[in-house]
């Protein structure tokens, strides 16, 4: 008989003697953050081709992605806790409860995948009503087609995922996710310019480069899953049908945390497509400046996938104290990362501009460049004020979502979002344009500063020490 032994990772399981240290979080966290990093590089990518081919098409580029991602956030959100399921399940031991809420996650995106694409033509008809120019609609309509085209290869990766990240093992996470990046950056290369016989895409060479990227990523990642089951005995095979029992209960912890990600991404959507209605040069430079805050942010949402991985092992271990601890390690190395960057933004804003700038002079407006730099310096300062609230809103919101604490972060975050963000941003746009842009940034920073302490508040009662999500 195969000695499994042998094939174990160091990450498979947790040694007792570095529970709830550093190192622990580290192993972890590193792995992750370079993973979801590599998904900003995959966006940086795009808007920084996108930028030489046309800034319509730049201007275009954040909307109709942030659409896709607003109407996929339900279902993503959905297989995003099945991370939580699978981390409180490995910590008491229940190998066939882990493959039962895989494939549970499965079934669940393959549905939300054909509703999504079922929704394609409805969607269409209403982006021509979103006040943006009419050749910046059609660029976001194409655009926003071909990624709803690949929502269901993108949500079964995400389930993937949550079974290597729930069970420690982020370095696999991170090298497909590093696959994926470079897959889609030598197709984006290609398509969007053309290559030989390849005729140039445009817009459509950026999307299809995307779902591309995600159809390789599912794939690699369900190679690796049958590997992990043959060698680790998690009993797939048996757990493949539907379980309506562990569905609803996925379904009752994993909707709310939908939810929340769904009004996070309509009320950004809106300031977005506010912005566009206060000018294209102020919707480009929103688009510019949202694109580098992501170099900082995007990798953060690594750290607080590992801070839930690991707050949901120890609640299904019956540990929190050394929940508390793992938080506050996250919380300190993630401020210490963010203010890295604030730095950054606020003392080197025209360096990191310049590879944008230099692909704009290969587009078909070079000079319009030049006009929203200054305005994105601008933004870049408000980016600054905001960062550190930003890692506590995902540091202290995945750790009480980790224990199961979904329903206070959904409704806390939708409020302060809709009411401190979305609600002024409006009223500027139709009774106070003259407020402009630093209008609508300024709204868009109170509502991150008020949520992070919010959520800290929260994690400081420590109700969620005592939940569970797992039978």
């Amino acid at each position: 008989m195969e000695d499994r032994s042998q094939h174990e990772s160091p990450e498979a399981s947790v040694r007792p003697d570095t529970a709830g240290t550093l190192g622990e979080l580290l192993r972890v966290a590193i792995p992750l953050m370079i993973s979801t990093g590599s998904l900003s590089v995959m966006g940086i990518i795009d808007r920084l081709l996108l930028t030489g081919l046309s800034l319509d098409a730049l201007s275009a580029s954040m909307p109709a992605g942030m659409l896709h991602w607003t109407i996929l956030s339900v279902p993503f959100g959905i297989a995003t806790y099945v991370n939580t399921f699978v981390s409180q399940h490995e910590g008491a031991k229940q190998k066939d409860r882990v493959a039962a809420c895989v494939w549970q996650g499965i079934w669940i995106s393959l549905l939300a995948g054909c509703v999504i694409f079922a929704l394609i033509p409805l969607v269409q008809t209403l982006i021509p009503h979103n006040g943006h120019p009419p050749a910046v609609q059609k660029l976001e309509s194409e655009y926003y087609s071909i990624l709803a085209m690949g929502s269901a290869p993108m949500l079964m990766s995400n389930i993937f995922s949550a079974f290597f990240a729930g069970r420690g093992q982020t370095v696999t996470v991170m090298s497909v996710n590093l696959a994926a990046m470079l897959t889609n950056a030598i197709l984006d290369a290609v398509l969007i310019f053309g290559f030989g016989p390849i005729p140039q895409l445009g817009m459509a060479g950026a999307a299809w480069a995307t779902v591309l990227a995600n159809v390789t990523s599912c794939i690699v990642f369900a190679v690796l899953t049958a590997r992990a089951a043959r060698l680790h005995d998690y009993p797939f095979s048996a757990e493949l049908k539907w379980d309506a029992k562990l569905v609803w209960r996925m379904l009752s912890y994993g909707f709310p945390n939908g939810i929340q990600m769904l009004t996070d991404a309509a009320a950004f959507m809106i300031f977005i497509l506010v912005t566009g209605v206060l000018g294209e040069h102020q919707l480009a430079a929103t688009n510019l400046a949202f694109n580098l805050n992501s170099m900082a942010f995007i990798p953060l949402i690594g750290m607080g996938t590992a801070v839930m991985s690991l707050v949901g092992r120890r609640i299904g271990e019956g540990r929190p104290d050394l929940a508390v601890r793992t938080t506050w390690l996250a919380m300190g190395t993630s401020g210490l990362y963010m203010l890295f960057f604030c730095v950054l933004f606020l003392v080197i804003p025209n360096v990191l501009l310049a590879p944008y700038a230099a692909f704009a002079k290969h587009s078909n407006r070079p000079d319009e460049f030049a006009q929203i730099v200054p305005l994105v310096v601008t933004l870049l300062r408000f980016v600054a004020v905001y960062s550190v609230f930003d890692a506590m809103v995902i540091v202290f919101g995945n750790a009480i979502r980790g224990a199961g604490d979904v329903r206070f972060s959904v409704i806390a975050t939708t409020l302060i979002s809709w009411t401190v963000m979305v609600v002024p941003c409006v009223s500027i746009a139709i009774w106070f344009p003259k407020l402009g842009l630093n209008g609508c940034w300024a709204a868009a920073t109170a509502h991150l500063i008020l949520a992070g302490l919010v959520l800290f508040w929260r994690f400081r009662q420590g109700h969620w020490r005592s939940m569970k999500v797992i039978d």
